[in-house]
């Protein structure tokens, strides 16, 4: 066995599997592709350009993961990250709105699901490890469309809708349409 320097875990692993190496390096080389955006705009201005091959990407929990295991592939990343529109938790005349970048964590923690929303807090309670909870987006969790996202299926038992944004207008559609 060859002998690995010690630069930590993440190194060492890289030396022992060629094919961890190339994912890595493929990761880091679209991460320096990502485009970052601040308006749905910008967003939009970016998928059109650089489609099929670009994805969104906000917390990345799915979307990592697909990429280092070459599931899927991309040339571009389109960052959701700064855009502000996409966060937060508020109380409407219908129920709640949950921002697509809205982390699990913050679900858990917000007094208005606390009070009014028991099945939503009890279903972002029992969601993956604290790391990934911190991370990990509603919007993604709806959108990933994995038959194990822990929100879907609660969220249509209380009828819930998505707003969906294009550049032609927002539409709404319920999510056990």
């Amino acid at each position: 066995p060859r002998s690995v320097p010690s630069r930590g875990p993440v190194a060492r692993e890289r030396a022992r599997s060629p094919a961890l190496a190339a994912a890595t390096a493929k990761a880091e080389e679209i991460r320096r592709e990502a485009g970052e955006c601040a308006t749905l705009e910008e967003a939009s201005t970016l998928m059109r350009r650089y489609a099929p091959r670009a994805r969104f990407l906000a917390g990345g929990t799915d979307l990592l993961v697909d990429l280092k295991t070459a599931r899927i592939a991309t040339t571009h990343l389109v960052s959701l990250n700064r855009i502000d529109s996409l966060r937060g938790i508020t109380a409407t005349d219908n129920g709640l709105r949950l921002g697509a970048l809205t982390s699990i964590t913050e679900v858990n923690r917000s007094p208005l699901v606390r009070r009014d929303f028991a099945p939503l807090l009890d279903a972002s309670r029992r969601m993956a490890a604290p790391p990934i909870r911190n991370v990990a987006t509603v919007g993604g969790n709806i959108m990933s469309a994995v038959p194990c996202a822990d929100l879907p299926p609660i969220l249509m038992a209380m009828s819930a809708e998505v707003e969906v944004w294009s550049c032609e207008g927002i539409r709404r559609i319920a999510l056990d349409a």
